[in-house]
């Protein structure tokens, strides 16, 4: 099993890249609409790691709970990669232009 600390640079390092991601969808998105309904959630996501779950990681009492929250924080990297993604996929089929409805 890796360390925590290689476990945490490894997160580190995905959370920066997820954001750097994130970032220039938002620049590329031009409906603020389209924005909200495709980048908030992996924004949400992202930031609950950054502001919470780490946070909890680094500061748990005991192994289990630091291996409970690092798990949450691998698992919330996921799902805002999946949504990354997909608005990406978004982007690439319906142009920069895209309308969302809702």
């Amino acid at each position: 099993m890796e360390s925590t600390d290689v476990r945490v640079q490894q997160i580190q390092g995905e959370l920066e890249r997820l954001s750097t991601l994130l970032s220039l969808l938002e620049q590329a998105i031009q409906s603020q609409k389209a924005k909200d309904v495709l980048l908030r959630s992996a924004s949400n996501s992202l930031s609950g790691v950054e502001t919470t779950l780490l946070p909890y990681a680094l500061n748990s009492l005991n192994p289990t709970a630091e291996s409970m929250w690092l798990d949450a924080v691998k698992f919330e990297l996921g799902l805002a990669e999946q949504r990354i993604k997909y608005a990406h996929d978004a982007i690439q089929k319906y142009g920069e232009n895209l309308e969302m409805i809702g």
